[in-house]
C-alpha cells in the first residue's frame, strides 16, 4: 500500500501541470469526512480495519496551485492475536486497540484544475495523541499514553467542488502508523461565479 501511494504521487507529479485559473478559485474552504484506517500487524497480529473521521480547513494560496491546510482527527484500529499462536500452553493470546487524536498542518498541489476534478498531492507534519488499550486473555485491559510526530503525506482528487477522496499514510512510531482511505464533503472552495 505504501509504493502504492509513493508510485501515485511520483505519477502526478511527473505528468504535465498547467496552473491555470488559480486565482479563480475560491480562497476558503472546509472539509468533515469519515474513512477507513488500517495499521500494519506485529507480532503475529493482523491489524482490524476501523473509522476515522475528521474536519479541515484550507486556503488556496493566491497566484498558485498551492493550499494550506489544518486538519484535526480521530481514529482508531485494533489488533488481536488468536490464543496458542506460538503453540505454547501459556499463550492466551491478547488484543490491543490504538487511539489516536492527530492535529496535522497540510501543504497540497493541485495538479491540474479542471472544471470538475482536481487532482492534488499533499504532505503533512504534526501530532498525535495516543491511547494504547492492550488486554491479555480475558485480563482487564491496560491503558498506556504516548505522543508521536506525525509525518502524512496524501493524494486523491475532488470532484464536483464538494466530494473530495484521499488516500494517506499517517507515519508515526510502527506500532502506531496507519493508511487511511478518506471520503469528505467540501464547502467553500471550488470556482467562484463568474461576474455578470
Amino acid at each position: 500500500m505504501k509504493k502504492l501511494l509513493l508510485a501515485g504521487i511520483a505519477l502526478l507529479l511527473s505528468s504535465g501541470v498547467c496552473a491555470q485559473n488559480y486565482n479563480a478559485v475560491r480562497r476558503m474552504e472546509y472539509e468533515v469526512g469519515i474513512g477507513l484506517n488500517k495499521g500494519h500487524g506485529l507480532y503475529g497480529t493482523a491489524a482490524k480495519p476501523r473509522i476515522q473521521l475528521y474536519a479541515e480547513i484550507r486556503m488556496n494560496m493566491k497566484d498558485s496551485p498551492f493550499d494550506i491546510g489544518l486538519q484535526g482527527m480521530f481514529g482508531y484500529f485494533e489488533r488481536q492475536r488468536s490464543a496458542g499462536y506460538f503453540g505454547w500452553q501459556s499463550d492466551s493470546g491478547w488484543s490491543e486497540t490504538i487511539r489516536s487524536k492527530s492535529l496535522v498542518t497540510f501543504a497540497d498541489y493541485n495538479l491540474r484544475r479542471w472544471k470538475n476534478i482536481a487532482p492534488f498531492v499533499g504532505l503533512g507534519i504534526g501530532m498525535s495523541a495516543i491511547e494504547d488499550e492492550y488486554g491479555v486473555g480475558a485480563e482487564c485491559p491496560e491503558r498506556y499514553y504516548d505522543t508521536a510526530f506525525v509525518l502524512n503525506p496524501r493524494i486523491g482528487a475532488e470532484f464536483f467542488n464538494h466530494l473530495r477522496i484521499t488516500v494517506e499514510y499517517k507515519r508515526m512510531q510502527r506500532e502506531y502508523s496507519f493508511f487511511g482511505f478518506d471520503i469528505g464533503v467540501v464547502f467553500g472552495g471550488g470556482y467562484k461565479k463568474p461576474k455578470k
